[in-house]
């Protein structure tokens, strides 16, 4: 049977510098897509937990985005001890602006009190912003490093580890994946032990 876990497995990175210093370089491109890919899904997700409507969650995410693009360079990490709380952080402060922003721009064009957009906007709750950060940023770490350790696996593999991670038995493993049941425990173990050890990498890369 082929081996599921491929055994050129030695993940290499040009630099040790973490993605934070690399991106205050404003002509790096490719470590500001990279920051990109880091961080749309984070960001994405705190603006979601506030129950924005999807209409206005990517004005939002645009206006952090830019922000960020223009802090960035400048910034002292040495006052920052959490980049992802700052970002957190971030995020709550242009919604609330938006929501401003928005009251004001009705009241300008005399927009009655019971108008829609009013009720929506002063519906709009803003939550305990350091515990959801917290709690996304686990998911979304967890995500992020099974999506970067894929290429070192096959395809079969990767899917024996999400199924198994829902709940499947090791009777459904089997027929969906066409992997032995003799062999689950060792791949899931295999998966999970590179799995660890990006969430650890990153987690130190992306602090």
């Amino acid at each position: 049977m082929k081996t599921e876990f491929r055994r050129n497995n030695q993940i290499t990175y040009a630099t040790r510098q973490t993605l934070i210093k690399r991106v205050r370089d404003p002509h790096n491109k490719q470590a500001w897509d990279e920051f990109m890919d880091t961080y749309t899904r984070f960001i994405y997700a705190i603006i979601h937990s506030m129950s924005i409507p999807l209409h206005d969650v990517n004005e939002i995410h645009q206006s952090v985005v830019i922000k960020l693009w223009k802090k960035i360079p400048d910034m002292d990490f040495n006052r920052i001890p959490s980049f992802r709380a700052y970002v957190a952080v971030m995020v709550k402060n242009e919604v609330l602006q938006f929501i401003r922003a928005r009251k004001r721009r009705l009241e300008r064009e005399n927009k009655a009190a019971n108008d829609a957009s009013l009720t929506y906007l002063n519906s709009i709750e803003i939550p305990d912003i350091e515990r959801i950060a917290e709690e996304e940023w686990h998911i979304h770490i967890a995500n992020l490093a099974l999506k970067k350790i894929e290429p070192y696996f096959s395809q079969n593999a990767i899917q024996l580890f999400r199924l198994s991670m829902e709940g499947a038995s090791p009777e459904e493993i089997t027929k969906k994946t066409g992997i032995a049941r003799s062999s689950i425990n060792t791949i899931k173990s295999r998966v999970k032990s590179r799995l660890r050890t990006e969430i650890n990498r990153l987690q130190e890369e992306l602090q």
